[in-house]
């Protein structure tokens, strides 16, 4: 799937696959992104993901992270991704 440039600022994607998508210069501003599956997504940076949000179930590319999602419980603002080993 190819989602070169669009827009998916302010995106719920929660429980999303993504794996394998094609996302360069795509806007993931403010985009919720619990439980979704951005293993493998080809052309996604760090800034692209820096004002996104996650949970410990949020499958993210080797190197990269984002915040946990105010709306998950957790005891602080952890930097968060699960990673494929």
């Amino acid at each position: 799937m190819t989602l070169f440039r669009a827009n998916l600022s302010g995106a719920h994607l929660k429980e999303a696959s993504l794996s394998s998508s094609l996302l360069p210069v795509a806007n993931l501003s403010e985009a919720d992104l619990p439980r979704t599956n951005l293993n493998d997504v080809y052309g996604i940076t760090q800034e692209q993901l820096n004002s996104t949000c996650g949970d410990e179930r949020t499958w993210l590319p080797a190197g990269l992270t984002t915040r946990r999602c105010k709306t998950e419980p957790a005891p602080d603002d952890t930097v968060i991704g699960k990673q494929a080993e």
